[in-house]
């Protein structure tokens, strides 16, 4: 766990060791599959935390009458015991290495939103984005 964050972790801090990691983000977007998607219907999400590191989160279709009233694109969230798992998607969210997914146990509380911040991108010159030798097409960038 990294100072000042009492009991939360930080997203990078994050690994599949455990279930019972608690964190602070923001929900960045959110967006429902439907159930002919491959994977099936869920909710997809993308979250950011106060050092401005993502990763992509998702709540299955087991878990979608639990979690669908509670968390909102653009929400600040404390969230705790969910499952960190390899990032097995072809087509990357974020490029951090694991996804989180909601399962029966995990908890999500509404927090006071000035703990993360408002901006999300990470607006590079577009002569660093001619120099740049490999391009993952892979990656939302």
């Amino acid at each position: 766990m990294a100072a000042n964050q009492g009991q939360f972790s930080f997203l990078r801090d994050l690994d599949h060791t455990k279930t019972t990691w608690a964190i602070k983000v923001k929900v960045v977007r959110a967006y429902e599959m439907p159930p002919q998607s491959r994977g099936g219907q869920r909710i997809e999400l993308v979250f950011i935390d106060s050092q401005g590191d993502k990763i992509h989160g998702l709540i299955k279709r087991p878990q979608l009458r639990l979690f669908r009233s509670k968390i909102a694109e653009n929400g600040v969230y404390a969230i705790r015991d969910f499952l960190v798992m390899d990032n097995y998607y072809t087509y990357k969210a974020t490029n951090h290495a694991y996804l989180i997914e909601f399962y029966g146990k995990t908890i999500v509380k509404d927090i006071n939103p000035d703990i993360v911040p408002n901006s999300v991108f990470e607006f590079q010159p577009f002569e660093v984005l001619q120099t740049l030798r490999v391009v993952d097409d892979k990656q939302l960038i």
